[in-house]
């Protein structure tokens, strides 16, 4: 019984953690990388980052896009 309860109070925690914090991957084009790679989102806060180059494309100005592409 103390085992079974452990794990159920490992899962709700698990998923009070996933329901908290709610990010996403998908796959989108970043014009620093210049390619299709996958992105982390975590549109609530506004965060976006390229998984290849680690950076916000989102809101990086589009003269340093041409900078850190180049």
């Amino acid at each position: 019984m103390k085992r079974l309860m452990h794990s159920l109070k490992r899962q709700l925690l698990q998923l009070a953690h996933v329901m908290a914090l709610p990010a996403y991957t998908y796959w989108g084009f970043c014009p620093v990388c210049g390619e299709t790679t996958p992105w982390y989102a975590d549109a609530w806060r506004g965060h976006y980052e390229c998984m290849r180059c680690h950076r916000n494309p989102v809101t990086m100005p589009v003269d340093r896009r041409e900078q850190a592409g180049a």
